[in-house]
């Protein structure tokens, strides 16, 4: 039957691989997130970690049963990177390389039918089969995805994985959309939440109900529900998934902190405090935007405050009135009244060297920034390493800027995501 094994020599267990080179899962660098709301931040992981994606023990003999004879069948449909595909055929057999051969060890277990999996690269033929090298969403071991290469087919052409079904990714409207580490939420036209990307903290699993505002942090979430009050999910190690009680005009998700701007229009925050960014000042504000290890708000007479750590300058606003900001890891995004951009602190990559033009929201990322025009059109800078600061053309109403990927909701309400992949964070599913 192929690429696959009988049922009762079926192992168990799964291969988790450190996923694309330069893209250190679990690496110490804070990782900044950004909310989709007035205010929206990039967040970095601080002192608390990632949990350790880990590697399992590939079959020490491996007896593949595939012929490298047999020339590949047709490509049974275009399955290009960053698609979202499924197993139809059980047991199927993932490798560690494309091709049937002792450099290729076949990992455990096999995938069973219905195993969605997100395309991170191909097709490369070797050993009479086209292979596809792929990350699952919902399978998972330790906090991790499944990774490896899978044949397409069999060479009667008979399909072993192929293209989801319509209504599993972008085909459905969305008022908000926010864009954590590695997992990307949105709130739907109905109210309801959708999340997709890595799940190993639940910060892709959000609650019932029906919500106004929606904020992603590193490995956490907090949500406005319809009555005002907030729900946060994830990763809760320093309390950031523990909200305060109350209603909430606007909430912002840092890295392990949070800050939410109450109807009164003062600040309360909660969370990680290393460096005192979860110390809100006194005063009346509009908007907030929390950052990694810092956080800036707009007063209400339109001028910045920003507070927490400053070691890039990125807490030290230019004087003016704004109308906008957003936090990156260790820069900072704002739009002053007049509607052109200002950027400070950490400039390493470009991400605090914005473009001419007026603007109507702007949103920091890790290394790169990106803004929507007043045309409607989306400008990005900074960073591009996986292509996170390459907007695709037309026109969108929001814009939010994770780790290494960016998510946009286009003018008829459809998202569309793109950047690094790995985790199925930029295949949204809703």
């Amino acid at each position: 039957m192929g690429e696959r094994v009988p049922t009762r020599r079926l192992l168990v267990g799964l291969t988790v691989v450190a996923l694309l080179a330069g893209c250190a899962a679990a690496s110490p660098t804070p990782v900044p997130m950004t909310p989709a709301l007035t205010a929206t931040p990039s967040l970095a992981v601080p002192t608390p970690t990632p949990p350790s994606v880990t590697t399992a023990t590939p079959v020490p003999t491996p007896s593949p049963t595939l012929s490298p004879t047999v020339a590949p069948p047709p490509e049974p449909d275009t399955l290009s990177p960053g698609s979202l595909v499924v197993t139809v055929s059980d047991q199927l057999v993932v490798r560690s390389a494309p091709g049937v051969s002792s450099k290729s060890v076949i990992y455990r277990p096999y995938l069973p039918t219905g195993t969605e999996l997100v395309v991170i690269e191909g097709p490369v033929a070797s050993s009479g089969y086209s292979w596809y090298h792929v990350t699952t969403i919902s399978l998972r071991l330790d906090g991790g995805e499944v990774e490896g290469w899978v044949a397409a087919a069999d060479h009667d052409g008979t399909p072993w994985i192929t293209a989801a079904p319509a209504g599993t990714s972008a085909d459905t409207g969305v008022t908000a959309v926010t864009a954590g580490y590695v997992h990307t939420c949105a709130i739907r036209t109905d109210g309801t939440l959708a999340c997709w990307g890595a799940d190993h903290d639940g910060q892709a699993s959000p609650p019932a109900g029906t919500f106004a505002a929606v904020s992603a942090g590193a490995l956490h979430n907090c949500a406005i529900r319809t009555d005002g009050t907030l729900a946060c999910w994830g990763y809760n190690d320093n309390g950031q998934a523990s909200p305060p009680s109350g209603t909430f005009a606007a909430v912002s998700a840092g890295g392990y902190h949070n800050c939410a701007l109450k109807p009164d229009e003062t600040l309360g925050c909660w969370g990680f405090n290393s460096s005192g960014q979860a110390v809100a000042p006194s005063g009346t504000f509009t908007a907030v935007s929390a950052g990694v290890f810092h956080t800036c708000a707009i007063r209400t007479d339109g001028t910045l405050a920003c507070w927490g750590d400053n070691s890039s300058g990125q807490a030290s606003p230019p004087s003016g009135t704004f109308a906008a900001v957003g936090t990156g890891e260790f820069h900072t995004c704002a739009i002053r009244t007049d509607g052109t951009l200002a950027c400070w602190g950490d400039n390493s990559h470009g991400q605090a060297s914005p473009p001419s033009g007026t603007f109507a929201f702007v949103a920091g990322g890790f290394l790169h920034t990106c803004a929507l025009r007043t045309d409607g059109t989306l400008a990005c800078w900074g960073d591009d390493h996986w292509g996170q600061a390459s907007p695709p053309s037309g026109t969108f109403t929001g814009v939010d800027t994770g780790e290494s990927h960016t998510c946009a909701i286009r003018s008829d309400g459809t998202v569309t995501c793109w950047g690094l992949n790995h985790n199925g964070q930029a295949t949204p599913r809703l």
